[in-house]
């Protein structure tokens, strides 16, 4: 068998490793950066079955970034997660707070139309389990602790 640079890098033992170790690393790379790992999530916030507006709705999954969006005035909204990973929210378990939206911070925050118990992720008892792909994820709050 003739001996040529091309044989030797095919018979080499290093030369499949290297191989090896680019399949992991792009199967990997699929695995970590596809979306197969993220959520796009959507929802309604209502008070007592009313459309609630101008609420900061937040995420704050196990592990990962939290994510957040604003109502609108029925009540929707779309989680985002900042703007390396824009609208696409990590996937699993995740405690969920909200907010009155402040539209003017030199102005005080208005009144809390909802439960306190809503103002805290570890208080409000509102839970989900985000998985891959579209959600909807919808929550109805009450006035009373």
């Amino acid at each position: 068998m003739k001996m040529t640079p091309d044989s030797l890098f095919q018979h080499h033992p290093a030369s499949q490793w290297w191989r090896s170790g680019i399949s992991v690393l792009v199967f990997v790379a699929i695995l970590g950066c596809g979306p197969g790992n993220k959520a796009r999530v959507t929802g309604r916030i209502t008070l007592d079955g009313q459309p609630l507006d101008k609420v900061l709705v937040m995420f704050v999954p196990d592990a990962g970034p939290s994510s957040g969006g604003v109502t609108d005035q029925d009540g929707r909204y779309e989680l985002v997660s900042g703007p390396k990973h824009g609208k696409n929210v990590f996937t699993g378990r995740c405690r969920v707070y909200l907010t009155e939206s402040i539209e003017d911070p030199t102005k005080p925050p208005p009144p809390s139309r909802f439960a306190s118990k809503y103002l805290s992720a570890e208080s409000s008892g509102l839970e989900c389990e985000l998985k891959p792909g579209p959600s909807v994820i919808d929550f109805d709050v009450t006035n009373k602790n």
